[in-house]
């Protein structure tokens, strides 16, 4: 079950235009053999520590602890690698989650301006406030979101009403007094 998707993978690395998305559908295959494997490792370790625990001679009479002993230390080292990578690759994607955050700076400044509207509403007490925020094309692109905007007018800030207008831009730049 492997070979067709590290085959894909050899034929893809071949192209001389490659995007990674086209890849994501083979990463699961490859999961799933890491998983086996480390599986097996694991089946490996804990029967030799069962065997070398219980049994004195394997099956042709050589003492158990000296065909075992060596093979029992290769393979724990081995479990210890493989679950020192899986420790890794959790650290690593924790960590690669956290700065993605950072790399959309709309987003950020979106949720900067939700903080600093809840801090003014709490010093102030206004009835009631409209707040019309407008979205550009650049700001739309680097974060601005439906889910930040939805996400921004459910905000504790009481009294304040939220109005996004990303309409405008493309009337206001428009070339026709270039032509």
């Amino acid at each position: 079950y492997l070979v067709p998707v590290v085959a894909f993978l050899v034929l893809y690395s071949m192209l001389p235009h490659k995007e990674t998305r086209f890849i994501f559908m083979a990463l699961p295959m490859l999961n799933v053999a890491a998983a086996r494997g480390l599986a097996r490792l694991h089946q490996v370790v804990f029967r030799n520590w069962e065997q070398k625990k219980n049994d004195d001679h394997c099956d042709d009479g050589v003492p158990v602890a000296q065909r075992t002993s060596y093979n029992l230390i290769l393979s724990k080292l081995l479990f210890l690698a493989a679950l020192a990578c899986v420790a890794a690759t959790a650290a690593g994607s924790y960590l690669f989650l956290r700065i993605s955050t950072k790399n959309y700076p709309g987003g950020e400044a979106l949720r900067l301006l939700q903080s600093h509207v809840e801090h003014q509403s709490r010093q102030q007490s206004r009835q009631s406030t409209r707040l019309d925020v407008y979205i550009d094309n650049a700001a739309a692109m680097s974060g601005v979101s439906l889910f930040g905007q939805r996400r921004t007018m459910q905000s504790a800030a009481e009294g304040v009403q939220w109005h996004f207008h990303k309409a405008g831009y493309e009337t206001e730049n428009t070339f026709q007094d270039f032509t």
